[in-house]
């Protein structure tokens, strides 16, 4: 096909582009099925949020947006089977009509279900893993496009799909263990980094989810714990205001004109500190899916690592250096974003979830995306962080390969190259991740 018929796709963020032969979307499973047995070099995007480029395909991207319904909710073991192109702000109404919901939650709710699964989605919690390790089963099309069902009759199998990076063949459904649906306790302070970071705060409660300051070297720490008390009062002006005006329209008139001055953004980062520390101190109550889905809607670029639990202070050291380093430079680059730190049980449900076989911290690193040289910032920021043990977030920006930083990494490809020995779901960026070379 010439270029000039390309059809081009882009992702959430704008910083992965790519141009395809075709871009589909199914409306049913025969069609899927069809579709991926009569073509070659299938990838799948869902909502785009990841940060580089898995999803990519120069032949064939399929969107399965219209793939989108609940297909069975089972009360009794509490589980529910969706199909793997709708969204978790609509599958989390379905389940709250249910009486259910997951355990834990990331802070976006624009992603799909397969995604959710795929790059093993987190929150912050060291009694409970990735939204990856609540899956219990998986159907997905083989190239060939018949439907293989991976459930717990195949343990090994599972624990491979579970955390898969779509590298399978295309999943047309995930069924999730839930809970039932609660209500949250909600205290956030304004902290320093002892009482932040203490391990005796995250492990007397459910969550602890920090977000750090730099130049301002503070920390706006959020702490939940399940609770019987009803939901307080909704103030939908309140939730307006903070949630939409001063998130999503305010910081980012900032964040541009920052772009042009950047030697505000010690002052910007103060500023904003000071308008989160505003009414903090008093304990609140909602609902779980008010108080984990609280997303951005501008552009920025995010790197995460997840290090060694006990790490979170040395990479909080590293960190500062890496900031003082590059502001001072002649061409200097300001981190512009407060750091996501979170903190995630250890499980060995997955074959490499980035949490498998430890307990772990979460340092996760955003710019916005109009700031230039944030790419030396990040590589050496990235270096320094895989010295200390650190694992790449398999959804968001990373460089050098992550392959022997798991060490089922062998076991999961010889899976992978069972259910797909021709390739037919790889493409450039996943098959220099298999064959053991960087990808940026």
């Amino acid at each position: 096909m010439s270029d000039k018929n390309k059809i081009k796709w882009e992702n959430w963020a704008k910083n992965v582009i790519c141009e395809t032969d075709q871009l589909l979307k199914p409306a049913s499973l025969e069609e899927l099925q069809k579709i991926v047995k009569e073509n070659d070099k299938i990838r799948v995007v869902g909502s785009g949020h990841s940060f580089n480029a898995q999803m990519c395909s120069t032949h064939t991207i399929l969107d399965l947006e219209n793939l989108n319904k609940v297909i069975k909710i089972d009360k009794e073991k509490k589980q529910v089977t969706a199909e793997s192109g709708i969204k978790l702000k609509c599958l989390n109404k379905v389940l709250v009509k249910n009486k259910l919901g997951f355990a834990l939650l990331g802070n976006a709710d624009s992603q799909v279900s397969a995604g959710l699964m795929a790059t093993a989605t987190h929150g912050s919690s060291v009694h409970v893993g990735t939204v990856s390790d609540t899956v219990v089963a998986v159907q997905i099309i083989l190239a060939d496009g018949s439907l293989k069902t991976i459930d717990s009759s195949n343990e090994a199998e599972l624990k491979a799909a579970r955390c898969c990076l779509g590298m399978f063949g295309v999943i047309y459904s995930v069924t999730f263990q839930l809970v039932d649906v609660y209500n949250l306790e909600v205290l956030v302070k304004m902290t320093d980094q002892k009482f932040a970071m203490d391990p005796k705060l995250r492990a007397e409660h459910f969550s602890v989810d920090l977000l750090y300051f730099p130049f301002v070297d503070t920390f706006e720490t959020t702490i939940l714990d399940y609770t019987s008390k009803p939901a307080d009062k909704e103030n939908p002006f309140l939730e307006w205001f903070n949630d939409i005006f001063i998130r999503n329209i305010v910081v980012p008139i900032l964040l541009k004109i920052l772009v042009c001055f950047p030697g505000l953004v010690p002052t910007f980062m103060k500023l904003i500190a000071w308008f989160s520390g505003i009414g903090t101190g008093k304990p609140s109550v909602k609902p779980y899916i008010k108080v984990y889905l609280a997303p951005s809607h501008f552009p920025a670029l995010d790197m995460e690592y997840a290090l060694p639990i006990d790490k979170g202070n040395e990479a909080l050291e590293i960190f500062r250096k890496l900031v003082k380093k590059y502001t001072s430079k002649e061409d200097p680059f300001y981190i512009n974003l407060p750091v996501n730190i979170r903190f995630l049980k250890g499980e060995n449900k997955t074959l490499i979830g980035h949490n498998v076989d430890r307990d772990t911290c979460y340092f996760d690193v955003s710019s916005y995306a109009g700031f230039k040289n944030y790419e030396p910032f990040f590589k050496e920021l990235a270096d320094e962080f895989i010295k200390i043990g650190g694992r790449p977030h398999w959804g968001k920006i990373f460089y050098k390969n992550p392959k022997d930083m798991y060490e089922n990494f062998d076991e999961f490809l010889k899976i992978r190259n069972e259910l797909d020995p021709k390739g037919k779901f790889l493409n450039p960026f996943l098959t220099k991740l298999v064959d053991g070379e960087n990808v940026g």
